[in-house]
């Protein structure tokens, strides 16, 4: 006789763009029970139609469950959210009604959002994960991955550093998709993370350009690393210990004292970069489209936390002036907008603690 069957975990998806209709069709392709959600009509209408259609690095057209938001149904044992952050509380609200009693939602997203809620979520209900790959979205159903394929992975773990069984649940479903790290350094793998989102991708998103525009420019990379750096002694005063992302230990190679330093940290960059050289960051996307960035989530954090550490962050807050200018339709998204950060000049901060 068989014995009880075992329920299927199932799996919520919500803001299926880019990164979330990759992500699906994989987890779809390895026979997971996953329902992406969008508030994009097109998006869904053409999924439900036609399957999530991949391009780039992989080429797959997987059949795929699709919703809007209003008509999510049923509860999942977890809840991947993939939206931007500015919309995080009233997102998670909404969504704490389709979360089984031992169900977690789990932030794929960006920056350090899980300060803001863990005052709506108990600590078994909330876990984190850390995305290094990137994707762009073609259309309505299709998404280019633009990072090869076996470098789809996530760092995954829960804000106080424990194990629970929620989390070893969300290991073996992400694990159908690609690489999984459970780590107990969760605010550290995000800061580490922080790094490339604030000083490649926001820096090239506010010159119109992909990260490859930034990481192998002469006249640029001074300004990326300069953001960068400012990151570095904000993370450093706030109690961060940087971590290495994708191998490559970016606060022992690239933080600089000196000019000759800064030179030299200028050649690394191409090569320490090169796996994200053609993408287009999220930030990017979103102004193409006339849509408002999570930059205050990324830039805009250092900043806020660099006043109140009286540690002076004028490259970071030149990047989210840039960026605001940029969605009030006051500024391009153009190369040309380098002139901004060149007036601020070769400004170095003291050094403090590295």
């Amino acid at each position: 006789m068989g014995g009880i069957p075992t329920e299927k975990t199932k799996t919520l998806i919500y803001g299926a763009g880019a990164l979330g209709t990759v992500l699906g069709a994989l987890l779809a392709r390895a026979g997971e029970d996953v329902t992406l959600a969008s508030r994009n009509e097109a998006h869904i209408q053409a999924l439900r139609a036609s399957g999530a259609e991949i391009r780039g690095t992989t080429a797959l057209v997987q059949p795929v469950k699709a919703v809007l938001p209003k008509d999510i149904e049923g509860t999942f044992h977890q809840i991947l959210l993939m939206t931007k952050q500015n919309d995080n509380p009233a997102v998670v609200t909404a969504l704490k009604g389709h979360l089984r009693e031992d169900g977690a939602i789990c932030c794929l997203q960006n920056g350090v959002p899980e300060a803001e809620l863990e005052k709506l979520l108990s600590p078994d209900q909330l876990l984190g994960g850390v995305v290094t790959w990137s994707a762009t979205f073609l259309g309505p159903g299709v998404s280019e991955l633009t990072s090869p394929e076996d470098s789809v992975c996530f760092t995954i773990g829960t804000p106080d550093g424990r194990q629970t069984p929620q989390l070893t649940r969300l290991k073996t479903v992400l694990e159908k998709a690609g690489k999984v790290t459970v780590t107990h350094r969760l605010l550290d793998q995000r800061w580490s993370k922080l790094l490339i989102n604030a000083s490649v991708s926001a820096v090239a998103s506010s010159l119109g350009l992909c990260c490859g525009g930034v990481t192998e420019d002469p006249m640029i990379q001074p300004v990326s690393l300069r953001v960068m750096k400012e990151c570095i002694r904000v993370g450093h005063r706030a109690g961060i210990q940087f971590l290495p992302v994708n191998g490559q230990d970016l606060c022992r190679e690239l933080y600089f004292r000196s000019r000759r330093e800064l030179e030299e940290a200028c050649q690394k960059m191409p090569e320490m970069f090169r796996s994200i050289a053609p993408s287009r960051s999220s930030i990017l996307q979103d102004l193409q489209k006339g849509r408002r960035t999570e930059i205050r989530a990324l830039n805009g954090l250092v900043c806020r936390l660099g006043k109140d550490y009286g540690i002076p962050t004028p490259y970071n807050q030149r990047v989210v002036w840039i960026i605001e200018q940029i969605e009030r339709g006051k500024l391009p998204w153009a190369r040309e907008n380098l002139s901004y950060y060149q007036m601020l000049g070769e400004i170095e901060n003291d050094e403090g603690s590295q």
